[in-house]
């Protein structure tokens, strides 16, 4: 219980920092026995990225992140993070890192130093 009740704080704490974080690029923390980290960079061309993210799961064991983000006439919904093994392997380990480009939405693959885009823009 006093678990569950400290996780509620943390995501009532980082949906205060959303609301007021204004920069080009943000830090999710997912809060379990280490840290998790998605950074969010926005690369618009000095074009505002909008963003809303929400916790999926509060099992702590599978933890799960989710973001709708949107610019001009475009949007797209996805997991920022799953707790998944395999889905940490495809950010590098416990450090995902998103790039919002005019094309879509990459994710920076740590092991291999690359960029793969993984979302496409909706209008």
């Amino acid at each position: 219980m006093k678990q569950r009740i400290i996780f509620l704080f943390y995501c009532f704490v980082l949906v205060l920092l959303f609301g007021f974080h204004q920069s080009s690029s943000f830090t999710l923390l997912a809060w379990e026995l280490r840290r998790h980290h998605v950074k969010i960079v926005n690369n618009l061309n000095n074009k505002p990225l909008n963003y809303h993210c929400k916790s999926g799961d509060d099992d702590f064991d599978t933890m799960l992140f989710y973001c709708y983000f949107s610019y001009e006439i475009f949007h797209v919904a996805f997991e920022v993070f799953n707790g998944d093994p395999n889905h940490r392997l495809d950010c590098g380990g416990d450090h995902c890192i998103w790039m919002a480009q005019e094309d879509g939405f990459y994710l920076y693959q740590i092991k291999h130093n690359e960029n793969v885009k993984k979302h496409d823009w909706e209008k």
